[in-house]
């Protein structure tokens, strides 16, 4: 069995981990991001298992999370916390989850040029993975950075607007919300607005031809599949018949989880595609 070597960096004030096999050359660089309230220690079973299969792994803590906590993810469960929405719908969590996803596919060119002086990472074969808040990551990644050349989400999905929408009109119907949700129609759609703007299902159909995996969990409520399968459908017949390379993977019998086989289908994955 090959020695794995775990690092800590800091890379322009990200923490990160980097597994890697000692003495390779040349390997894939392959980042994995952490779901909401996480932190890079979140992936270890992920960053061994691809370091094991000879790629070099980086976990970096998203925005607000992990070493660089700050508010208000490190104010969540206090009871005085100020919510717009009413607490129970979740919306303020939601676009407080998006807005650290998108921030922390903002710094990935940072991090992708940090490998570029390291001979053991080749930066023309770089991936992106994440679970959760990670899976809005790559696909926020994936849709906006050309250095990106393959991805993987996980417990996510690329339609981000319409299910704000979606949920959101499930809320009026619930009679002690509807009221306050009301007040709040300008404020809705101003960020259903914003979400359409940023939203990566739109921009990878037009232009995104790379190789992705999406996996989803049957069971999961958090992501459900049916915010994935529509896009898969979308997209899949702009690969020409090259299917091996878009592809969607529905987990039977698991809900917003990230199980052992995901993790070493997208080690397998990348390994295949890079």
């Amino acid at each position: 069995m090959n020695a794995i070597h775990i690092e800590n960096h800091l890379v322009s004030g990200i923490p990160l981990l980097v597994f890697a096999q000692p003495h390779i050359e040349h390997r894939p660089l392959i980042f994995f991001i952490h779901g909401f309230g996480g932190s890079k220690e979140s992936g270890l079973e992920f960053g061994y298992r691809a370091a094991e299969a000879g790629l070099i792994c980086a976990l970096p803590d998203a925005v607000l999370h992990g070493e660089r906590i700050g508010p208000p993810i490190d104010n969540l469960d206090n009871p005085q916390r100020k919510y717009l929405y009413p607490q129970g719908t979740g919306f303020d969590t939601y676009m407080t989850m998006i807005d650290c996803a998108l921030r922390t596919a903002q710094e990935m060119e940072t991090l992708i040029d940090h490998f570029g002086g390291d001979g053991r990472a080749d930066t023309a074969r770089v991936g992106i993975a994440g679970f959760s808040m990670g899976g809005f990551t790559s696909y926020f990644a994936a849709s906006a950075i050309e250095r990106i050349a393959a991805a993987a989400p996980m417990g996510a999905y690329p339609e981000i607007a319409r299910r704000w929408h979606d949920a959101v009109l499930e809320a009026t119907s619930y009679p002690q919300w509807a009221e306050a949700m009301e007040a709040l129609h300008g404020e809705t759609l101003r960020r259903e607005t914003w979400l359409r703007e940023i939203e990566p299902a739109s921009q990878m159909l037009f232009a995104y031809r790379k190789p992705l995996f999406m996996q989803c969990g049957d069971l999961d409520l958090d992501a459900h599949k049916s915010y994935t399968v529509p896009f898969y459908g979308a997209m899949r017949p702009l690969y020409h018949a090259r299917y091996e390379c878009m592809r969607l993977k529905i987990y039977d019998g698991v809900g917003h989880s990230m199980p052992a086989e995901m993790i070493q289908d997208t080690v397998n994955f990348f390994k295949t595609c890079l």
